[in-house]
């Protein structure tokens, strides 16, 4: 096995796609464990000051975006959102708590978001990122500012027109 291959980005929309599927698996479970119990989260939703319109709202935006972010649609719209989500929690049902045993996991999660805002779906996703052009068959997660990006946001090692 040829380490050096291996940690120098060849494995970049790998990783992208275990970090979508990771993050998005949690939000989906924690979304349909909602929508499940609707009862029960509007009644926390409520001891928080939230109300019923914000837990559905919280309960749909996490079932409906971890599956877009398994699926690698349109990654950018539901991890910002989710971003929101977490954003949201920390400062509600978990303000004034300790970062670990608190909100530490939560805070991961946001990150862990913003990775894959910025990043984008990768090449394994139902919708790639338009940097890459017209390549279909562009082996890299090519962004604007990525070194292995040529002048014009194509990827310079694409064999494409």
């Amino acid at each position: 096995m040829n380490i050096k291959r291996l940690s120098s980005g060849f494995n970049a929309n790998l990783g992208l796609l275990l970090l979508r599927v990771g993050v998005g698996s949690v939000f989906l479970a924690h979304g349909i464990a909602k929508l499940t119990n609707m009862e029960g989260t509007i009644a926390f939703f409520s001891s928080l000051g939230l109300g019923v319109v914000m837990a559905w709202v919280v309960a749909l935006i996490e079932t409906i975006g971890g599956a877009m972010l398994i699926l690698g649609l349109w990654s950018l719209v539901p991890a910002l959102l989710l971003v929101a989500v977490m954003i949201g929690a920390m400062t509600t049902a978990k303000w004034g708590k300790p970062f670990m045993g608190g909100y530490e996991f939560d805070f991961m999660l946001m990150m862990s978001l913003l990775a894959v805002a910025g990043l984008g779906s990768g090449k394994y996703a139902l919708t790639k990122s338009s940097a890459c052009g017209s390549c279909n068959d562009c082996d890299c997660s090519c962004h604007p500012g990525d070194k292995r990006c040529g002048s014009n946001g194509t990827c310079a090692n694409c064999k494409c027109s």
